[in-house]
């Protein structure tokens, strides 16, 4: 598949200012050997990466997407005619499938978002896309993608390059225009611990690498930190809704420790309350890449979509 844009250039163009620094290189050049060959390498296989799983994220959701998966999302929410920030938008089927505008998609993966827009364009909705990216630097982390904001307009679909860790970006653009969110989702996630993809180039051998790696699993991220930034995206008393994806295995697991109703009360203990809950079936996914941003499904399994009040 041919995308419209590539990131490698923007990114190895931030990499060369950074090692313009003397102490910088040589710090680099100490952890990882040269530092313009090393690095070079290293992003341009980010760069694959995030352009495989685009490829791949789109099949399966495109299967999801054909089997009225979205549709019974929507329908379960109910008819809503507020704005809607959709957390992880990948291709846009469910902001397709939303249908409202205005509405804002946010995804770290710029390749994503180039399909959303495709994927939006084609079903005859008014789109803006702001994937810009660079990368910055510090002694600690290594180097982090950085998305780029600027002057936004959120009067149509927007498609917006966001680190879901903080939703910076997402957070500035609601600023621009003195408004929140009605309604923000966060759907079909699931599977394994996953690092986002900061690109930490210094300390990947550390322990306190290893522990971090080890926090970010999908649930500790939309706990920590999604859920810690609904009260700055979402009106008072607006509502979130979380879809989690589970394989027959995972839910065993699950099942041994509590029920899927005391998982997502422990998620919202510190932000309000679940008012209800939902059980979806899906098909059995298959091929995803290089990136294991989402873990595979070996069976049919199950998406349980929660709907929380945000009452802070």
């Amino acid at each position: 598949m041919t995308f419209e844009e590539t990131y490698f250039g923007m990114w190895n163009k931030a990499v060369q200012e950074v090692l313009r620094n003397k102490s910088t290189y040589r710090r680099i050049e100490k952890a990882i050997g040269n530092p313009e060959s090393s690095l070079t390498d290293k992003i341009k296989s980010f760069d694959q990466d995030l352009r495989e799983y685009a490829v791949e994220w789109d099949k399966i959701s495109n299967m999801h997407n054909r089997n009225s998966v979205y549709r019974r999302i929507v329908d379960f929410i109910g008819e809503q005619k507020g704005f809607l920030i959709d957390i992880g938008c990948g291709n846009g089927n469910f902001v397709a499938e939303w249908g409202n505008v205005p509405a804002l998609g946010v995804d770290l993966n710029g390749y994503c978002l180039q399909l959303a827009e495709k994927n939006l364009k084609e079903r005859g909705f008014p789109v803006k896309r702001y994937s810009d990216s660079t990368l910055s630097f510090n002694y600690d982390k290594g180097f982090d993608v950085k998305p780029l904001g600027g002057e936004l307009h959120l009067d149509e679909i927007t498609l917006l390059n966001d680190d879901i860790n903080n939703l910076n970006i997402t957070k500035q653009a609601l600023k621009q225009h003195n408004v929140k969110a009605d309604i923000a989702t966060f759907m079909l996630f699931g599977g394994n611990p996953y690092e986002l993809s900061p690109m930490y180039f210094l300390n990947q051998r550390t322990p306190s690498f290893q522990n971090l790696f080890q926090k970010r699993s999908g649930l500790h991220l939309t706990k920590y930190y999604i859920m810690g930034q609904l009260p700055y995206i979402l009106q008072r008393g607006g509502s979130f809704y979380l879809g989690v994806r589970l394989n027959p295995l995972t839910e065993k697991i699950i099942s041994n420790i509590g029920t899927i109703e005391d998982m997502f009360n422990d998620l919202a203990r510190f932000h309000g309350g679940v008012k209800r809950v939902e059980k979806i079936p899906i098909q059995r996914e298959t091929g995803i890449g290089n990136i294991k941003v989402r873990g595979l499904l070996n069976d049919d399994g199950l998406l349980y979509v929660a709907e929380f009040e945000i009452r802070k």
